[in-house]
């Protein structure tokens, strides 16, 4: 264990690593607003799978994989580079692990509540912590861009 902890510093992982590198293809990032509406779409529907959830346990777990939820990672992940790039945050990854780590959480609660392996409960506590995760991120977006993002949304009728 110690030698292959001691290996990931040496020249040799280094130059493996560079090489491999080459082999993997890396998507220059979109303009920021491409990221940031769909984080604000993921908000509403976080909300609607609380909803969902009371009626509905397993209807919820899909709906944590459908719309805006299914690339979420992505996006919180692009906004997150783009705080760093823009130094708006002094740790964007703490704040891009809290989302996944929240409605990780929330998709594990439906996940055991729907086998009866946990009592079921309100979701409210769940959805709160998703969406106050969410917007830490968001607050890492300049204010011109979240203005520009919400003008989009209002006109497009959303």
């Amino acid at each position: 264990m110690l030698v292959s902890i001691q290996l990931l510093g040496t020249a040799e992982a280094l130059a493996a690593e560079a090489g491999f590198g080459r082999y993997m293809k890396k998507r220059a990032l979109e303009p920021l607003q491409n990221y940031v509406l769909p984080l604000l779409a993921a908000k509403s529907e976080l909300k609607r799978a609380g909803i969902v959830a009371d009626k509905d346990l397993d209807a919820a777990r899909s709906l944590l994989r459908e719309g805006s939820l299914s690339s979420l990672r992505i996006n919180a992940r692009a906004v997150g580079e783009y705080a760093e790039r823009l130094e708006t945050s002094s740790d964007p990854l703490r704040l891009i692990n809290n989302i996944n780590r929240s409605v990780e959480k929330f998709d594990s609660y439906l996940l055991q509540a729907s086998r009866e392996q946990v009592e079921k409960q309100d979701t409210t506590e769940f959805v709160a912590d998703s969406l106050t995760a969410i917007d830490n991120l968001l607050g890492t977006v300049p204010q011109d861009v979240m203005d520009d993002v919400t003008g989009q949304s209002t006109d497009s009728g959303s």
